[in-house]
């Protein structure tokens, strides 16, 4: 496993981190505290440094889980957490100083720190992005010694922009081949700055992996059985069954790291290719140049090997 800062002068993490929106179960099921744990173990196991998690990730659960398993590997684990999408109604106003407070002591309680490695703003209301009360927060929170760093999880590029005025640390957006616009002016400046970016829905949330079509059946709460247009994509773009490897973002150079959900300890797998580990949940490809993210809209040769139609990519 390959490691980068986090950010500039931030802690050396693996390139791949672990996704725990769905750890210890499937959308709209309920948590599995001993699944949760093996799946944590399995990460450990296989060289993987960094969690992603967030206070409403299955009701607080995910934290909880996290932080019985710190007691045992703290040393060796960067945890980014998130907060702010448990407000209801999750409107501007919710965003204050209260309110982040209040966030971050809940998630240093069930994570049993003392001080949280980096809060991230949880994709909040547009406005927030350019509040500068929002800001000062965070930051007497750092000087307090409740938080490390901070950054902001995003949903439109415009939004990391507006945020990089202020002295974040990192930024988390979709990053993958369907989603390729942060290259053109989101990443520039965030290396510029460094700020850290982390990747995250590097498999479009399972429909690079090859396993699904336009036939697929997901559960009833599982958001993608509600998103006809996500579908439409995986029909149109028509996968072959050899699917795109999580390592696929991570070859832009201005990305700190991916972090690929993985519900359970079977899909996390680890295989040397070529003295670089590829941590996957899918059958590993051979290394290849087609990985990599902008080459493959931009210099992909008639014949993909691995895509029998070129993509359309949102804007």
């Amino acid at each position: 496993m390959k490691n980068r800062h986090l950010y500039k002068d931030g802690p050396f993490v693996s390139e791949i981190g672990l996704g725990t929106w769905q750890l210890g179960t499937k959308w709209g099921e309920p948590f599995n505290e001993v699944e949760a744990e093996k799946v944590l173990d399995e990460a450990y196991k296989n060289g993987i440094t960094m969690i992603d998690t967030a206070d409403c990730y299955n009701g607080g659960n995910s934290e909880k889980a996290i932080g019985k398993f710190l007691k045992k590997h703290s040393e060796k684990f960067t945890v980014v957490t998130k907060c702010g999408r448990c407000l209801n109604p999750h409107n501007e106003e919710g965003y204050n100083k209260e309110n982040i407070t209040r966030f971050v002591e809940g998630s240093l309680s069930r994570l049993g720190l003392e001080k949280l490695d980096m809060v991230l703003l949880h994709c909040p209301p547009s406005p927030v992005f350019s509040k500068d009360e929002v800001f000062e927060a965070l930051d007497s929170l750092k000087s307090a010694g409740k938080i490390a760093s901070y950054g902001v999880s995003i949903e439109k590029v415009s939004e990391g922009l507006s945020a990089m005025k202020y002295p974040i640390s990192a930024i988390e957006v979709v990053f993958n081949m369907f989603r390729l616009k942060p290259t053109e002016e989101l990443f520039p400046m965030a290396k510029n700055k460094g700020v850290g970016i982390i990747a995250r829905v590097p498999l479009a949330s399972g429909l690079l992996t090859g396993r699904y079509d336009e036939n697929t059946k997901f559960g009833e709460k599982d958001h993608r059985t509600t998103n006809r247009k996500t579908m439409q994509t995986v029909a149109t773009t028509q996968f072959v069954t050899t699917p795109v490897t999580t390592t696929a973002p991570t070859t832009d150079p201005n990305v700190s790291l991916t972090v690929p959900g993985m519900t359970a300890p079977t899909v996390i797998t680890s295989q040397n290719a070529g003295g670089v580990t590829y941590v996957t949940v899918s059958p590993t490809l051979p290394s290849s140049p087609y990985y990599t993210t902008r080459p493959i809209y931009t210099t992909m040769p008639t014949v993909n090997p691995y895509l029998t139609t070129r993509p359309t990519v949102p804007t």
